[in-house]
């Protein structure tokens, strides 16, 4: 029997590239960002069975984030994170016609939902609760809990 996973080595982009994506086309607070890049990396991990951006997930109080995203957009705290496209950190002309679909799929669901909200949704869901504080949520987790849970995905 062929032992289905997720391919590691396929990664395609990096989290500052799909985050930029995600900020040219909706409006949303850094806390909230972070919440929607979690749930496209898992429905990735899910429906294409690879990672889609290079960036560490961690464990934090309110749900996971991803440092580097922290580190750039945490200036703006719970306002609007509002740049013009030209001042976003990352290039979201990278992201490819087939990618931006799962991406805007998870992006349309979750705008109805506030950052609390997937944060909550999150603190639900074994690969937060499994992760040590301010440990990493591995790809391995979230596959393994999603691939069952589908209907948790944010898609």
């Amino acid at each position: 029997m062929k032992r289905v996973g997720i391919n590691l080595s396929e990664v395609k982009y990096h989290v500052i590239d799909v985050a930029a994506y995600c900020l040219s086309k909706n409006e949303m607070n850094c806390f909230k960002l972070q919440k929607i890049l979690y749930y496209i990396q898992a429905a990735f991990i899910v429906k294409k069975r690879r990672p889609c951006y290079i960036g560490k997930i961690v464990k934090a109080e309110f749900g996971p984030i991803i440092p580097t995203i922290e580190n750039i957009y945490s200036i703006f705290g719970n306002r609007i994170i509002s740049l013009d496209e030209s001042e976003l950190i990352g290039d979201a002309s990278l992201i490819e016609s087939e990618d931006r679909e799962l991406i805007d799929l998870v992006c349309k669901r979750c705008e109805v939902m506030s950052g609390n909200d997937l944060s909550i949704a999150t603190h639900l869901d074994a690969p937060w609760n499994a992760a040590s504080d301010n440990g990493v949520i591995t790809c391995k987790s979230i596959f393994d809990f999603y691939i069952n849970n589908e209907l948790r995905l944010m898609i």
